[in-house]
């Protein structure tokens, strides 16, 4: 036993470097360790049996991401509108392989299509900005397309196509319940890993939002979350 507890530290040590974004482990870990010179057999083995354990423990231990931004949104047309909005990123990875942080910007669109329709498009990180030189890894670019339907006062049904530059197309989709003007509960489902996702919406007014939930990835367990918002305008 404590021969196999040595041996998944090793890996963890030798996987924490190319520890950079949750897609990269779920599609292509295992073929690192696999692929790679630096892993033994004994850890290419014990790696096998022990993925999902080894891949549980470097995200909780080794991985955090954070974001924020500021964004403005406007009225093209009637049914029409843009939104622009600047982030700044931050992963940390523990020990000494340290923190990166950047700027990234995105955009989007959205069109009414009737009082309770709605369309939208969003591209995520136009410029592709670099990770790492060497390896060369960059932060994760994308592009959405996605639409809402309003069943009810309080009930709204939504869905959406994301694709990555990097990875297959994911459908994702959700529910949010209003029981009360500023309480909003959701619920969520999405594909390629699989994920379901859990959270509630707190209005203190008009222009404070408060959201908090947490998601079930199908390696990684687990994941909680919290955003804040204000609105300049409304």
């Amino acid at each position: 036993v404590s021969n196999e507890v040595y041996t998944k530290m090793a890996i963890r040590e030798k996987v924490g470097m190319k520890w950079f974004d949750v897609n990269v482990v779920t599609n292509a870990l295992s073929q690192i360790v696999a692929e790679s010179n630096e892993f033994t057999a004994q850890e290419k083995f014990c790696f096998d049996k022990y993925e999902q354990e080894i891949i549980w423990a470097l995200s909780i231990t080794r991985f955090r991401t954070f974001k924020n931004g500021i964004g403005y949104a406007m009225k093209l047309l009637d049914a029409l509108s843009i939104g622009v909005q600047i982030n700044h990123q931050m992963i940390r990875l523990s020990g000494p392989y340290g923190n990166n942080q950047t700027v990234t910007g995105e955009f989007g669109l959205s069109y009414k299509v009737s009082k309770d329709w709605r369309f939208g498009m969003a591209i995520f990180n136009v410029g592709r900005n670099e990770l790492i030189e060497e390896p060369l890894e960059r932060y994760g670019s994308s592009m959405r397309l996605g639409t809402a339907y309003k069943v009810s006062n309080m009930v709204l049904v939504v869905a959406e196509l994301e694709k990555d530059i990097l990875n297959p197309m994911r459908f994702k989709s959700g529910i949010e319940y209003e029981p009360l003007h500023n309480l909003i509960f959701r619920i969520g489902f999405a594909t390629n890993p699989i994920e379901l996702s859990f959270g509630l919406g707190w209005f203190f007014s008009e222009r404070y939002h408060l959201d908090f939930g947490t998601q079930y990835h199908q390696i990684l367990g687990w994941s909680p979350n919290m955003s804040f918002r204000f609105d300049l305008k409304k």
